[in-house]
């Protein structure tokens, strides 16, 4: 009877003293866990890393494009036939970077599209829009470089300034029948599907 009552003393004992020290042990792990501190700081840090990237990148295009539109403006030299088509080209490039990468970078930062859906029809017609534009400017080039070299003397008389007016709106107005149609037309997905980055 002794030794069951000691036994019972020594186990409440051992029971009382060691709840204390596994919150103790447990407090001090929370307190001094490496896992959550570090983590939500090096997210911070990867999420302002990210946003310094897309930032340059953008003003890189806004600024690039923009210093080949006011070249061509100031210098009379620059301003011939072929490179009405570059400076074309830089506009559209230049609201590829305003109104395309913008919103990218939104997404990609925030990891949620933050516009409602309206907005993001507008997006996703000027992305495929500009981006469109932009590819067939690249082909107007080529196909005026390629003139120019293989019929050098009809060049002049064929390549006017009404022709090339005539294909710069062929460029502009042409991907609008693939950008902005088919999206507001119902090409998009159901409103009721959940919008992912």
């Amino acid at each position: 009877m002794i030794v069951n009552a000691m036994a019972s003393f020594s186990a409440t004992l051992t029971a009382s003293t060691h709840v204390p020290s596994l919150s103790n042990a447990t407090s001090l792990h929370n307190r001094t866990n490496p896992a959550e501190i570090p983590h939500s700081h090096w997210t911070d840090i990867i999420l302002i890393v990210k946003g310094c990237i897309f930032g340059i990148i953008i003003l890189c295009a806004v600024f690039g494009n923009a210093l080949v539109i006011i070249s061509v403006h100031r210098h009379r030299k620059l301003r011939v036939i072929t490179n009405y088509y570059v400076v074309s080209l830089a506009v559209a490039d230049m609201l590829v970077a305003l109104c395309a990468m913008t919103f990218n970078a939104s997404v990609e930062l925030s990891g949620q599209w933050l516009f409602g859906y309206f907005m993001c029809d507008v997006w996703n017609s000027l992305d495929v829009y500009f981006s469109t534009a932009s590819i067939l400017h690249l082909c107007c080039i080529s196909v005026d470089r390629y003139y120019a070299i293989v019929r050098p003397l009809e060049y002049p008389i064929t390549m006017t300034n009404k022709m090339v007016c005539f294909m710069l709106a062929n460029v502009w107005i042409l991907p609008a029948l693939i950008s902005f149609t088919p999206i507001f037309l119902g090409g998009t997905p159901p409103r009721n599907t959940k919008l992912t980055a």
